[in-house]
């Protein structure tokens, strides 16, 4: 967590001016971690 943290931070010293990549990039990470989470309930499912 404190890594993904400091990236952003990272991030976003980068791109002072432009706050808005930072808005799309934090929307593409919540995407991508509902994809993986849901994709790993269906895999645990499966079984049962």
């Amino acid at each position: 967590m404190k890594s993904i943290r400091t990236f952003i931070l990272s991030f976003g010293k980068f791109n002072l001016i432009d706050s808005k990549s930072i808005i799309y990039f934090l929307l593409l990470a919540f995407i991508i971690l509902l994809i993986a989470t849901e994709s790993v309930i269906k895999n645990t499912s499966v079984p049962l």
